[in-house]
């Protein structure tokens, strides 16, 4: 009965850490803007980033936002902080955009992944400072308000985030925005095409997978703790196995895909695929015996010659009959000898 009630817990904490797991791979929604809104083209040295206004989350800043936009008081902003799977910031120049001195506004959603926020924790007057979120930041909506969400070229965005930084999150290299500007209709349709032929390289949703397939494995070892003496030797280090072989795979899903997964790792990865394939050759192949011998637990068969008579095996000791009778044979020669 205890190990029922310890086998039942073990299942159900596994069950939810497969679920939260699960949870926490799943991809957060970005909030998407209607059609009818402008989207706005960010041109980087890395290639150029696609923007959807939101006026229906924050009206009052998209509008400073337009005004301060055909006056091109953006062109030229600067990359000052960046910081890997978290933010990109830039600061523009002082102009006609006052956002620094509105009130926060999250009237749709909050700072999710891909949110094109202003901050609101400024003096009026002051230059505005824009941030593109990397992963969802909830901490952010004290003092960001997203005015759009990043449609196309968030590889963009991951590129710059990862650059060299000194100091205070500072990219070592300067990083200028040389135009920001109204995308056409071309324009808007071209870059969110070429951004879905864009290979996609999700490290946070690998690694998670292989948070998923550690907790499947752990869960699994947990139940042959359990119940070992019940499923014998054997069965249990076949089990084992695989739970190695899981192991292993969460390892492969969570590095070998992404960036992180160098030539170097790779070809580990590859050796360590082919010991695990060796070791479950060794599992399946069934053992034999070394040539003279039996296996263990069989019992050696006398051999029948041509002369149609029994012979023991070499190394098998006689049967008791046997002996008996060359006991008699070995009596009988001794007594012709005395005879003699």
């Amino acid at each position: 009965m205890r190990r029922f009630r310890f086998a039942r817990r073990v299942a159900g904490v596994g069950g939810l850490t497969c679920i939260a797991a699960l949870m926490l791979a799943a991809p957060c929604a970005a909030y998407t803007p209607p059609e009818t809104n402008p989207r706005i083209v960010l041109s980087t040295p890395n290639g150029p980033i696609l923007i959807a206004l939101a006026p229906e989350n924050a009206p009052k800043h998209v509008e400073q936002f337009l005004g301060a936009l055909a006056a091109g008081d953006f062109n030229g902003s600067i990359v000052t902080r960046v910081e890997p799977e978290f933010y990109m910031q830039l600061v523009a120049k002082a102009g006609s955009a006052q956002l620094a001195g509105l009130a926060i506004e999250q009237d749709k959603v909050g700072n999710v992944r891909g949110a094109f926020s202003v901050y609101d924790g400024g003096e009026p007057g002051d230059a505005p400072t824009f941030l593109i979120a990397l992963v969802t930041s909830p901490q952010l909506d004290a003092d960001y308000t997203p005015i759009g969400f990043v449609e196309a070229g968030m590889g963009v965005v991951q590129a710059i985030s990862d650059t060299p930084t000194v100091g205070d999150h500072q990219p070592y290299e300067p990083i200028r925005i040389s135009e920001i500007h109204i995308a056409d209709l071309q324009e808007k349709t071209l870059l969110r095409q070429a951004d879905q032929s864009a290979p996609v390289v999700d490290e946070g949703t690998s690694l998670l997978a292989g948070i998923f397939i550690i907790a499947c494995a752990a869960f699994l070892a947990s139940l042959i703790s359990s119940y070992h003496d019940r499923l014998g030797t054997q069965r249990v280090m076949s089990l084992m196995l695989m739970v190695a072989l899981l192991a292993f795979f969460a390892v492969w899903v969570s590095f070998a895909g992404t960036e992180a997964g160098s030539g170097l790792f790779g070809v580990a990865l590859f050796g360590g695929a082919i010991a695990m394939f060796r070791l479950m050759g060794g599992f399946e192949r069934p053992a034999t015996s070394a040539p003279g011998h039996e296996r263990l637990g069989e019992v050696a068969q006398p051999r029948q010659l041509a002369d149609r008579k029994l012979h023991a095996e070499h190394g098998v000791d006689p049967s008791d009959g046997d002996l008996e009778v060359g006991l008699g044979q070995r009596d009988a020669s001794a007594g012709g000898l005395r005879s003699a």
